[in-house]
């Protein structure tokens, strides 16, 4: 979503994960998509993620925080620490959403 606008976009890891960055960037743009998106960026060439967008003029739509359960309260705090270097992250690409994971359901663990 960008200024309350939905804008369509591809997950690149999802759809075309055995491509290239630039390769994928270079599909999702002839496709007519102007956003994209992507699941783990602590695994990703940051500088060529970027170089791709610019050069197919497209946006990042979302990305995902580091996959820590909030299911368990002995990793709050690692959830915690994770998530303010993927809102870093994202403040760098200027991307403004993330996309984050509760965690796995635990047997006798409330959700609350």
């Amino acid at each position: 979503m960008s200024n309350g606008k939905l804008i369509p976009s591809v997950c690149i890891d999802a759809v075309l994960g055995d491509q290239s960055i630039d390769e994928a960037l270079k599909i999702v743009s002839k496709a007519g998509y102007s956003a994209f998106e992507f699941w783990c960026w602590w695994e990703k060439d940051l500088t060529e993620v970027m170089r791709a967008k610019d050069k197919f003029d497209l946006s990042i739509a979302a990305f995902c925080t580091k996959f820590i359960s909030l299911v368990d309260p002995e990793l709050r705090e690692d959830y915690l620490r994770a998530l303010d270097e993927s809102i870093q992250t994202a403040k760098h690409l200027g991307c403004e959403n993330l996309i984050s994971q509760v965690g796995d359901f635990i047997p006798g663990q409330s959700r609350e």
